[in-house]
This record gives C-alpha cells, sequence and structure tokens, in this order.
C-alpha cells in the first residue's frame, strides 16, 4: 500500500494559521500553469451546471475570489508552511455558478464543481475533517454550529 501525503487542511470558515496570506502567496507565485488532470476533465464536462471553464493563473486568484481551504504539507507531523493544494471560489466566470476549483502547487486542478451563487454551506457535516488547534476547538465549534 502507498503512504499518502501527511497534508494538514484548513478552512477558511473554521480556521487558518497565520502564515494562510504568506502560503497563498507563495503558491500563487510558483504556479507554473493551470491544467486539468484526467479526472478534473471528465467532471468539469458534466458537472449539473453544464460545462466548467478552465481558469487562466489570473482568473483563480482574482481578488473577488475566495478562498475556501488550504491543504498544507506536514513533515514528521509539523507543518512546513507550504501549500500542496488550496480550493478557490471563483466568482466572475458565471452569472448562475460559481466555480470550486482544487488545485495542486504542480499546476493541475484535480477537481472542480459548480455551486449556486448563493449557496452558503454551513460545515455542518465536514467541520471535524478541518484542523483546529486544541484550545480553540470548544470555541470555534460552538460559533460555527450556531450560526
Amino acid at each position: 500500500m502507498y503512504k499518502a501525503r501527511d497534508l494538514r487542511r484548513y478552512h477558511r470558515r473554521v480556521w487558518l494559521p497565520n502564515n494562510a496570506k504568506s502560503m497563498i502567496l507563495e503558491f500563487k507565485k510558483q504556479l507554473p500553469f493551470v491544467d486539468l488532470t484526467a479526472h478534473a476533465a471528465k467532471e468539469m464536462a458534466r458537472d449539473k451546471g453544464g460545462m466548467i471553464p478552465l481558469p487562466t493563473k489570473e482568473e483563480l486568484f482574482d481578488r473577488d475570489n475566495e478562498l475556501v481551504e488550504i491543504f498544507e504539507i506536514l513533515r514528521n507531523g509539523k507543518p512546513l508552511g507550504i501549500a500542496q493544494k488550496l480550493v478557490l471560489r471563483a466568482k466572475k466566470l458565471n452569472n448562475l455558478y460559481d466555480y470550486a476549483y482544487v488545485i495542486a502547487r504542480e499546476g493541475y486542478i484535480v477537481t472542480s464543481w459548480a455551486t449556486h451563487k448563493n449557496d452558503n454551506h454551513r460545515l455542518t457535516k465536514s467541520l471535524y475533517e478541518y484542523y483546529v488547534p486544541e484550545n480553540l476547538k470548544d470555541e470555534i465549534y460552538k460559533k460555527i454550529l450556531n450560526e
């Protein structure tokens, strides 16, 4: 069996580390191109909202888009301050839908899906999948569950 890469997953509405901005800037700067994996190409062609467009790097990192998640690389359980993947919500590519893109630092969109512009996911089922420092868990979980 193959060993999976050790990653820590953050969500913007749950908790982000202090160095999140620098991780995003480094990710954007080093991103060599934007292209698709075979899986992403299939998913983007058959989405419920129709064909999802392949964005440019500039469209992905448009200032009106939302960062949704960061997957940070860990080594021996310690965060390295390097994002392996980002989940970005592109807001200007369609009038009815926003598009979520999962992009790896190598430049490949791994998957994508359409979301209605007024859809704001509540995180009730996935909340506990995201990293939160132990001393903040109770406070953050209560706040999100009461939204």
